[in-house]
């Protein structure tokens, strides 16, 4: 299957269910929600006396009644429960199957009239729909089902809960654009949720544009099913993080840039030329990554049948753009969540390429694929000798893009300057980087390859 959509009917499962489910049809990846350490400790009391349980039927319930939401105002939604097993909680027995959240994914499509074309502005149609979900994240609404002797425990623990709304965009060569529609538009269902009760401050929003494909954006359906809202709550901050860092998307659901690449042979007044030796490009360079990481609450792909990532050159890609996760009530960011990908967690890289000394400062990918990925500063030193310490005829922050395999991980970086990109691949046992570099010399394309150095 190329996505998550075609899902069973949620009200057929009981509350052991950890399955997918859905309304109609659609798509969707993740989401979650936050706390902090006084939460945690209410909920582990509430858990105690009985609420944990609960709170995880009701979570079954909203399943259900989501679907059915959906069929009466049309709309296309999928749905997954979050488990203590999914987060990677060790609890042992049968507590690691509980459900402590749900992901919920609406697909959005303009053709469908949930916003207005081009727009965060949510139609008629959309507001209600939307504000019957919102109704169903109310805090009363678990605290309603409970006995009166635990109600207390069961409504402190249920205004806790944080919710997490993204909005998605599909591939369309603009990413930058992409991810401030996404997140007005996710803003604008976060709204709903607070005009209906949600309190704000419980409420995250985020924009993560066309970072986290759930389907290939190379085809129109595709495209499609990634045009989709994402709204997820989870107990407390360490599951949102937990959470956070399994965000990883199949590389190979990215497409080509829709942008042409420029030829930039007329650009020898920007730098000295450079030239960092290999040979003329064919057009035929592939990165391997091994197959893709399968980390999605739908577990509708596993890595062991999965087709192998097979990547091509940075030259016909683009960088992407993802939003910071904001509270609805102070507009502050929340803090990433500090995971960082095996052998790129901010160590200096570098190599030597045909005399040219390079290297990539602050390098650093985190695990979330949906969080914005920090801009490295890239030096490099025209027709370096033994001595390192001079001043770099190159120094620029340059854009990045990271995709993950269970082989490798892939740092791209885009320069448009000395060289034209960057691969760097950075195998998961970390045995040394290898790294390409794209460059034009003499008005024509030269792919030279090199060994890079993390530095501890």
């Amino acid at each position: 299957m190329s996505s998550i959509y075609d899902s069973p009917d949620p009200c057929s499962n009981n509350d052991r269910n950890i399955g997918i489910t859905a309304g109609v049809l659609a798509g969707a990846l993740i989401g979650h929600e936050i706390g902090d350490g006084k939460t945690g400790t209410l909920i582990g009391a509430a858990l105690g006396t009985g609420a944990g349980g609960l709170i995880g039927h009701d979570m079954d319930s909203r399943r259900c009644a989501l679907s059915k939401i959906a069929r009466e105002n049309n709309l296309n939604l999928v749905s997954a429960t979050i488990t203590q097993d999914k987060l990677g909680n060790k609890t042992g027995g049968n507590d690691g199957q509980s459900t402590i959240g749900l992901d919920v994914a609406i697909k959005n499509d303009d053709a469908d009239g949930e916003f207005a074309p081009g727009t965060s502005q949510l139609t008629p149609k959309a507001q209600k729909a939307y504000g019957e979900i919102a109704d169903q994240y109310l805090p009363s609404k678990v605290a309603s089902g409970a006995d009166i002797k635990m109600r207390s425990d069961v409504l402190a623990a249920a205004r806790q809960r944080k919710l997490l709304i993204v909005g998605h965009a599909a591939e369309d060569g603009d990413s930058a654009k992409a991810a401030k529609l996404s997140a007005a538009r996710a803003k604008a269902v976060a709204e709903v949720f607070a005009a209906h009760g949600v309190p704000k401050s419980n409420i995250y929003f985020q924009g993560a544009g066309d970072t986290l494909p759930v389907a290939s954006n190379a085809t129109q359906k595709g495209r499609s099913e990634n045009r989709r809202v994402q709204i997820v709550d989870v107990s407390n901050e360490s599951d949102l993080k937990k959470y956070l860092s399994l965000r990883t998307p199949n590389p190979q659901h990215f497409t080509a840039s829709a942008v042409p690449v420029p030829q930039p042979a007329a650009k020898a007044h920007r730098a000295p030329a450079y030239n960092f030796g290999g040979q003329p490009d064919n057009g035929n360079e592939m990165v391997s990554l091994g197959a893709p990481i399968d980390t999605s609450m739908f577990s509708l792909i596993r890595s062991a049948n999965a087709a192998p990532v097979t990547m091509g050159s940075c030259v016909n890609d683009h960088p992407r753009s993802a939003t910071a996760i904001r509270n609805l009530a102070t507009d502050a960011a929340l803090p990433p969540a500090g995971d960082a990908v095996v052998g790129i967690y901010g160590e200096p890289i570098t190599g030597m390429l045909n005399g040219n000394y390079v290297a990539i400062l602050g390098a650093y990918a985190p695990k979330d694929a949906g969080s914005p990925v920090p801009e490295p500063k890239l030096e490099v030193y025209r027709n370096q000798t033994e001595n390192h310490a001079r001043h770099p005829t190159y120094a620029k922050s340059v854009p990045v893009v990271v995709y993950r395999g269970t082989d490798a991980t892939l740092y791209r970086i885009f320069v448009n300057g000395p060289m034209e990109c960057m691969d760097v691949v950075v195998p998961t046992r970390h045995e040394g980087d290898n790294g390409k570099v794209y460059y034009f010399n003499d008005g024509k394309r030269f792919v030279a390859q090199t060994n890079f150095t993390a530095h501890n």
